[in-house]
């Protein structure tokens, strides 16, 4: 998937700080980054629930949010939670030879998987003839309410991904051949399933309270997805994001389970606000 999924070109190169911003259907958060230390937060927020249930009425709280951050006129990253979009694969059509091609394919498994037309979403992918590809649906709402607020705050958007998306990119070309790849993000699990070296399925499950404290949760759903998929059960899962401790702990019986994030670079996921680990999953580059 290339890395800056839904973005725009910068106008003009901009050295210095970057505005790194991740959004759930909760809260904001507002980091900021330099070339010469680690990223610094300067705001976090619950959102209103009027405004999430409806994202056009996003646009005033989140501009007062990042002009109150002093964001004004930075270059920024958006991430988004995975609730927030819809992803899968899909399958481009025998002899395909354009773009055309395999965006009708897209949008008819969009249709098949969800039971609506493509229409009010704003369909991206990593486009490929001849093999399945990663494909996602945002909101135009959502994404209208985005590029509104960057107008009015002068932010030069660089990329808007989902959570997902943004941690593919930064992982895909580091993971061993084999295990599956995943992200966790407060409550909602979003696995990428590998199989022959390629992303086969995209699957998102939101995770019960008692998953935090039981490594064998993890093990029914993966042996769930591969009864579903047809897939051979992989021999381990590499995770980033705000991953359980004692998924990590190889309790026996458990499917082994490896974190990605460490923070040697100190940017590790932060347990303790899911918008925080959002924002800084953007400062990856």
């Amino acid at each position: 998937m290339r890395d800056r999924f839904f973005s725009s070109r910068l106008k003009s190169a901009r050295f210095g700080h970057t505005a790194h911003i991740g959004l759930s259907p909760r809260g904001i958060a507002v980091l900021r980054s330099s070339w010469r230390g680690r990223p610094e937060q300067l705001a976090e927020h619950r959102l209103a629930e009027d405004a999430v249930a409806a994202p056009e009425r996003l646009a005033p709280q989140l501009r007062t949010i990042l002009s109150e951050a002093g964001c004004d006129g930075l270059p920024a990253t958006i991430v988004l939670a995975d609730e927030w979009v819809r992803l899968f694969i899909a399958t481009p059509p025998q002899l395909a030879g354009r773009l055309l091609d395999c965006r009708a394919s897209a949008a008819m498994r969009f249709q098949m998987l969800y039971g609506e037309p493509i229409d009010g979403w704003q369909l991206e992918a990593d486009w490929d003839a001849r093999h399945p590809f990663l494909a996602c649906a945002v909101p135009f709402a959502l994404l209208h309410a985005l590029r509104q607020v960057a107008q009015e705050c002068s932010l030069q958007l660089m990329s808007v991904a989902p959570h997902f998306i943004a941690a593919w990119n930064r992982w895909c070309n580091k993971l061993q051949a084999g295990p599956w790849f995943g992200v966790v993000n407060e409550h909602l699990l979003t696995v990428g399933m590998i199989d022959r070296q390629h992303l086969c399925a995209v699957r998102t499950a939101t995770l019960p309270n008692a998953a935090c404290n039981d490594p064998h949760l993890l093990n029914a759903y993966v042996a769930h997805e591969t009864l579903r998929m047809n897939l051979s059960l992989p021999q381990q899962i590499q995770l980033c994001g705000q991953v359980p401790d004692r998924w990590t702990m190889q309790a026996k019986d458990a499917l082994p389970c490896t974190r990605l994030d460490t923070g040697r670079d100190g940017l590790a996921h932060d347990p303790r606000s899911s918008e925080v680990g959002l924002a800084r999953s953007g400062a990856y580059r």
